[in-house]
């Protein structure tokens, strides 16, 4: 009788849980936590790589057949309360099956939607639509350790965080590089990365990345095995090019920074380090140029604004410098600075004897001209793109697109004839000083960052 007396005592409240716009009524959540516990799950590899989940309620014929046994166990109330009482038990069952249906159809458009994300490239962590990975580039997908996914071989290349070593994907026998990152590195860093290159997704002049092992030691990055080096290395190595070759090359990097300018991203560290060739073949107009290094990119739709600097600043735009906020334009910036180095060995707001607060003086102001005698040979179409590109006016630079129209980038009447002296060489030696010093300054503020830490004062320490 305390039985029947107890649930007729609950009748208003499941009335208004029934109501058309309540949500479900907790007993719904009691079946769903009651459900989960007892079904097993693939444990999910670690860090970003997951195993797909089983379905929890794999058909709606659940809902109807515990309505059943919640019925027919509630027959024996039935016998210690009255016969009033029976619309009410009705409604309970009526309760279970429909909380118990919404369960099971939720779990199925989960599961859908899982599927759908994952063919259109929507991010599992932040939900965020990214361009769908090209299955033709070879990517690979996955599941369980690296061991077992991959071959490790021997180290290709140390970084100043990082350690690079040549793999290979047991499956597929594709040939990949594996990035290793110390765990002491800053995670926020590696995943805001990670994030962004599987964003991306896959492009012809972007190394890609196949995959991320997160472990007890720190985070494994497979990503495409890029084998040519530097781009201005390799040049420094040909010797003397032509403007028709340049050209080749710097179309493919201005198709890349479009791609990622339509996908709403801005990659604002373009600069020689982070331009790479695919291969070791000769260079020349088919050689493939790869972009690089996407941690400070971010995404960044027309019209938006960032105020924070990043980068190298001898690559900045002048509203980098500025505290009224910058877009995307500054990659078109960073490419102009790029192109003047390529043709002429130097760069356009630096000159013998210059100092840095002048060299910055001079980006701000957008001062730079064609009188080296580097530029004597050089095409009007080619100086016209670099002014068009090195415009101090972001509204009015060119953007992405109408640089791959260009008439120098189209390739329409270039000259084949090889650059009188382009003084690269000269320039790669005064870039590795710039490297040298930046890292040099990264690692001094990182100290200054945590001595200043312990004494509660962080935030008086300036970014690098």
């Amino acid at each position: 009788m305390k039985q029947a007396v107890r649930v007729l005592g609950q009748r208003a409240h499941l009335r208004a849980c029934c109501a058309p716009c309540s949500p479900l009524p907790p007993i719904a959540t009691a079946i769903e936590l009651g459900a989960s516990s007892s079904v097993s799950h693939a444990a999910p590899a670690r860090g970003f790589h997951r195993a797909r989940h089983s379905q929890l309620l794999g058909s709606l014929r659940v809902a109807p057949l515990l309505a059943h046994r919640f019925a027919r166990a509630a027959r024996g109330v039935l016998s210690s309360a009255t016969r009033a009482d029976v619309p009410l038990l009705l409604l309970l069952s009526t309760i279970v099956a429909t909380a118990m249906g919404r369960l099971a159809l939720s779990q199925r458009g989960k599961s859908a939607a899982h599927e759908q994300a994952s063919s259109a490239g929507v991010d599992e962590l932040t939900g965020v639509d990214g361009p769908t990975a090209d299955s033709s580039d070879g990517s690979c997908e996955s599941s369980g350790s690296l061991e077992t996914a991959y071959e490790m071989g021997e180290v290709i290349g140390h970084g100043h965080f990082a350690t690079v070593h040549r793999g290979r994907h047991r499956a597929s026998g594709e040939e990949v590089a594996i990035k290793h990152i110390a765990m002491s590195s800053d995670s926020s860093a590696i995943r805001h990365e990670i994030e962004i290159m599987r964003r991306i997704g896959s492009h012809r002049n972007i190394v890609g990345l196949r995959d991320v092992f997160e472990t007890e030691d720190g985070w494994y990055l497979v990503l495409e095995l890029v084998t040519g080096g530097e781009l201005f290395e390799r040049l420094v190595q040909k010797g003397a090019y032509s403007e028709k070759e340049a050209s080749a090359l710097f179309r493919q990097i201005g198709e890349a920074i479009a791609y990622l300018h339509k996908q709403d991203f801005c990659h604002r560290d373009l600069k020689p380090e982070n331009l790479l060739l695919s291969t070791q073949e000769e260079v020349d107009d088919a050689a493939t140029v790869k972009i690089c290094d996407f941690g400070l990119s971010v995404a960044l739709e027309d019209g938006a604004t960032l105020r924070d600097r990043q980068g190298t600043w001898a690559y900045w735009a002048p509203e980098m410098f500025a505290k009224s906020g910058y877009g995307k334009e500054v990659d078109i910036w960073s490419l102009g600075v790029i192109l003047y180095i390529i043709l002429s060995g130097r760069h356009p707001f630096d000159a013998p004897g210059r100092s840095d607060a002048q060299m910055r003086a001079f980006i701000q102001e957008g001062k730079f001209a064609f009188e080296h005698e580097a530029w004597a040979s050089i095409s009007a179409e080619a100086k016209q793109l670099i002014s068009a590109l090195l415009q101090h006016d972001p509204k009015r630079r060119i953007d992405a697109e109408t640089l791959l129209r260009h008439p120098w980038i189209v390739g329409t009447h270039v000259s084949e004839a090889p650059l009188a002296s382009t003084n690269l060489q000269e320039y790669q030696q005064m870039r590795k000083k710039w490297s040298a010093a930046l890292v040099a300054s990264m690692h001094r503020t990182k100290s200054m960052r945590k001595r200043y830490s312990d004494l509660g004062l962080a935030e008086q320490v300036g970014n690098a």
